[in-house]
């Protein structure tokens, strides 16, 4: 969850061990990514607190510190979340009662996509 949580740790964790080099930044990025994997997928799709937020921070931290064991975890994990998709069709937040999930999950699908081709690149 970015909005709180694990994911939103992560992601801070990231940023500040790309610029510092510090390994406690690294082992609580790392830390933070095995915490969102422990945890469910499939009740809310969103990108502020839900699969796709998590799934974008488990992918930059796969990217960022090269653990191809992660990246296999967040491979198996988009196939769960598309499957669940599939199944129940889009689970995502309201605000006041106005469903958000089409501008949110479009970003959050997209910004997944465009990581996971340059991702496809590099290893190219």
């Amino acid at each position: 969850m970015w909005c709180w949580g694990a994911a939103g740790v992560g992601l801070s964790r990231l940023d500040m061990w790309k610029a510092t080099g510090s390994e406690s930044l690294h082992a609580d990025a790392l830390a933070s990514a095995q915490i969102v994997l422990s945890q469910a997928s499939g009740v809310n799709h969103s990108l502020c607190h839900g699969d796709l937020g998590n799934l974008v921070f488990l992918q930059l931290a796969s990217s960022t510190t090269n653990d191809s064991l992660l990246q296999l975890k967040v491979y198996e994990r988009i196939q769960a979340v598309v499957g669940s998709i599939d199944q129940y069709g889009p689970i995502c937040g309201s605000i006041n009662g106005i469903d958000n999930s089409r501008s949110d999950d479009g970003f959050g699908w997209n910004r997944l996509w465009i990581a996971l081709v340059n991702d496809a690149v590099k290893m190219s």
